[in-house]
């Protein structure tokens, strides 16, 4: 018995079980007896430096903010949505949700891109969070499909994301300002005409994203790509980048982007989890 106590008591390894390791931190810091700061120290190196919605967040914030949910009690759902692994480095998409009233819930999900340290601990993370309220069961299809795709053949074809996933992002980007490309060309070189993408939990049809493609080039708008961060597991894959406007007056504002998607067989993205969040910190859909 002490023996299973002490496995127990240690994290799953973050390489190998990605979404075992979110599960223990989460449940034991909402739920445990431990003190929070041992189930953090467990998880994280001293020195880990770490961000969230751009801001610097120091451990003694987080630590409080875990020690706050505990207090509270109260009943919740966690859902591992996806998960990518490329060397040291992790991308994690999750949702904590709990009850409000009959079927209202509360929803948080989370994106997080964590870099390890020697010892297998995070050694500083960079992530998003947003909260919002939904009406009865989340209606995401990462979670009925998780592991469905990730392991299938990829044969992306050249120029495709999945030949490049920085190269998409710096490519799409450009091509939405080259009005000799028409506009349904642009989304369907990278993405299949069926995919689903979410920006901002809202669903956006491939109509919907040609539409944007069209408004951006009547508005004159364009932006510059500063990629931060690219991660590749078979058919997933994360990305991290920020999107500055060319245009200082009436440009729009800087956008700090968090993906998390999935690629088609051939090497078009056929899911997208977009979160973004201006400079100013608003949330565009």
């Amino acid at each position: 018995m002490e023996e299973t106590s002490m496995q127990s008591a240690k994290p799953p390894i973050l390489r190998q079980d990605p979404a075992g390791f979110v599960r223990w931190f989460i449940d034991r810091s909402f739920d445990g007896s431990e003190p929070v700061e041992d189930i953090w120290d467990s998880c994280h190196t001293p020195d880990a430096v770490h961000v969230m919605n751009q801001k610097p967040i120091a451990r003694a914030r987080r630590v409080k903010q875990l020690r706050q949910w505990r207090l509270r009690e109260s009943p919740y759902v966690l859902q591992i949505r996806d998960a990518v692994v490329e060397g040291d480095r992790l991308a994690v998409r999750y949702a904590i949700l709990s009850g409000v009233l009959w079927e209202l819930r509360m929803e948080t999900e989370h994106i997080e891109f964590h870099r390890l340290g020697d010892d297998g601990r995070i050694s500083g993370s960079a992530s998003v969070s947003r909260s919002g309220y939904i009406w009865g069961e989340p209606r995401d299809p990462m979670v009925e499909v998780e592991g469905a795709v990730a392991d299938a053949p990829l044969n992306a074809l050249p120029g495709t994301p999945g030949d490049d996933i920085a190269t998409y992002l710096h490519e799409y980007n450009r091509l939405v300002s080259d009005e000799s490309v028409a506009a349904d060309d642009v989304f369907e070189t990278f993405h299949t005409p069926g995919a689903d993408v979410r920006i901002n939990r809202t669903l956006k049809h491939r109509s919907d994203m040609v539409a944007a493609i069209r408004r951006a080039r009547k508005k004159g708008l364009s932006h510059s790509v500063e990629v931060h961060d690219v991660l590749r597991q078979g058919r997933r894959f994360a990305a991290r980048y920020t999107m500055t406007p060319e245009r200082r007056r009436g440009g729009g504002p800087t956008l700090a982007v968090f993906d998390v998607g999935r690629l088609a067989s051939d090497g078009r993205v056929c899911s997208l989890h977009t979160m973004m969040q201006s400079s100013s910190g608003a949330w565009p859909s």
